[in-house]
């Protein structure tokens, strides 16, 4: 397994304590042999704020005591009921949060 790999389930594993469980879809059942349907990407709020699914998944393993490295200057695009794309680099440096 992978260093990278290895992370990623160490940060599953740490954030399953803080994340709601379901009863898993029917079609998921037979990949969940335990029954357990963690909700790792379920949104939540803060201070009456919306944060998205990646945010949200962040919080949790922050919470879970574990570190958030990300690559802020990479394009991202979310493709749903519209696309978005961009660098979470340009969106500090929009917000003024960050000096060229």
């Amino acid at each position: 397994m992978s260093a990278r790999a290895s992370s990623s389930c160490d940060a599953l594993e740490a954030t399953a304590a803080h994340t709601a469980l379901y009863r898993p879809p029917a079609q998921y059942a037979g990949y969940l042999p335990d029954g357990k349907f963690h909700a790792f990407f379920d949104t939540v709020g803060e201070k009456g704020v919306y944060l998205s699914e990646d945010l949200s998944f962040c919080r949790r393993v922050r919470a879970a005591g574990k570190s958030v490295w990300a690559l802020i200057d990479e394009k991202i695009v979310h493709h749903g009921g519209s696309s978005i794309s961009g660098t979470y680099l340009h969106a500090l440096e929009m917000r003024g949060h960050l000096r060229k």
